[in-house]
């Protein structure tokens, strides 16, 4: 992708103009809008309706499908655990963290696979502290409580 798109829309349009292989100009023509609309979109300054997106999209060659499915939090709960760990915990983490990630590209390398040898690593996560669930110091069942009054685990 060129620039980045502020947008989820914009993203979408952006990305199957790309795939498709067309300007702003021959995307607006097949779906019946202007330039400046595919260029508003794209930078976010306009968002589009579903039904404008769908045109787009189709004029792409692309079509746009929605499913339900059950909310997955799992990153949130992660983050969570994250965000009660000390400094030191934290670091302990991180560091088996790369010892194992270590570990897994030294056997992919010596199975013969095309590993590089430096596998880069994720930025350890950081919480902003007005996201970080407060622990209280009351107990449930024993168990120190998050600001929700769920045990931690």
């Amino acid at each position: 992708m060129q620039g980045k798109a502020s947008t989820t829309a914009g993203a979408l349009v952006q990305l199957a103009r790309e795939e498709a292989g067309l300007s702003q100009r021959e995307l607006a023509q097949r779906a019946g809008v202007t330039q400046s609309d595919i260029a508003r979109i794209e930078t976010g300054r306009r968002e589009p309706s579903i039904p404008t997106i769908q045109r787009i999209l189709a004029g792409a060659g692309l079509e746009l499908r929605f499913r339900l499915a059950p909310l997955e939090d799992h990153d949130r709960v992660l983050l969570a655990r994250q965000a009660r760990r000390s400094p030191e915990e934290r670091g302990a983490a991180e560091a088996r963290h790369r010892r194992n990630v270590a570990r897994f590209a030294a056997n992919a390398r010596a199975k013969g696979s095309s590993t590089s040898s430096s596998v880069p690593l994720p930025p350890s996560p950081r919480v902003p502290r007005s996201k970080r669930p407060t622990t209280s110091t009351s107990r449930l069942g024993g168990a120190p409580t998050t600001s929700g009054g769920s045990p931690q685990r």
